[in-house]
């Protein structure tokens, strides 16, 4: 499945397996600093991105994920990089998953 990742520094595209969380892919990629997004469990929020397309192709969010969506007042159609998965029913090329980075630093950081 192609993954697309629109952010503040351009736009990433790679390619994502059924089951592989899009942090995952983004990182093994070479596309994500890790310092950037360090804590990987629903807690910060700085991973925070809206589903431009593809949301069909997706695993529902964790519980974990939507108490930390919740408490961030994320917007309908939000997802957490870090949590969100590719469906196993998502296959083909054709497929494709796009996200928008939102700007989640100072939501995060209202969070603590």
């Amino acid at each position: 499945m192609r993954l697309v990742v629109h952010g503040t520094q351009g736009c990433t595209e790679t390619t994502i397996a059924a089951g592989e969380r899009v942090l995952d892919a983004l990182d093994d990629a070479g596309h994500v600093p890790l310092s950037l997004f360090s804590c990987r469990s629903a807690n910060c929020g700085i991973c925070l991105a809206h589903v431009r397309r593809g949301a069909a192709q997706l695993e529902a969010a964790t519980p974990g994920e939507m108490d930390t969506l919740r408490h961030l007042g994320a917007p309908e159609g939000a997802r957490l990089l870090c949590q969100v998965r590719v469906a196993d029913s998502a296959a083909g090329a054709a497929a494709i998953a796009e996200f928008e980075l939102l700007q989640a630093a100072s939501a995060a950081s209202q969070k603590s």
